[in-house]
């Protein structure tokens, strides 16, 4: 029902789900995108742990999650309190990304592609269409609105 979504350029994006569509709350109120937005939930519901890294760790800088790179907090429907996944640095190889929840004290490994779908700026998740257009079936001239 909501995200707040910190990329690692630092800029921070809020949206809002009101009957069944994405919304932008800040930095400005803007419609969202909804297909970004649809892949960075859809991600987050079907998130998977790799492997557990460390079940509690005394240092977060070595996994880059002392100051994580990407933020993203959301609240499910239905739950009271929101989450909050931390992703830090990419591992030796690559391929995975060094991740733990706030509430937790565990490091584990997400997949390194996930990477490029949770670190999105304001602009990637904002509506960009200029005009939004239908089709009116047969030989009928498009109708545009706005």
């Amino acid at each position: 029902t909501g995200l707040d979504v910190k990329s690692s350029s630092g800029e921070r994006t809020v949206l809002t789900r009101k009957d069944g569509k994405w919304s932008m709350a800040a930095p400005e109120a803007l419609d969202a995108d909804e297909a970004e937005v649809s892949g960075l939930t859809s991600n987050l519901a079907t998130l998977e742990i790799q492997r557990i890294v460390d079940e509690q760790p005394k240092d977060l800088a070595q996994f880059g999650l002392d100051a994580p790179r990407v933020e993203v907090a959301f609240n499910a429907e239905g739950e009271k309190t929101g989450r909050r996944l931390l992703l830090g640095e990419k591992t030796a190889t690559g391929g995975d990304l060094y991740a733990k929840t706030a509430d937790q004290p565990r490091v584990f490994l997400v997949s390194g592609f996930l990477d490029a779908t949770f670190d999105r700026k304001t602009f990637d998740l904002r509506d960009k269409r200029v005009l939004d257009a239908a089709w009116e079936g047969g030989n009928a001239p498009w109708k545009v609105w706005d």
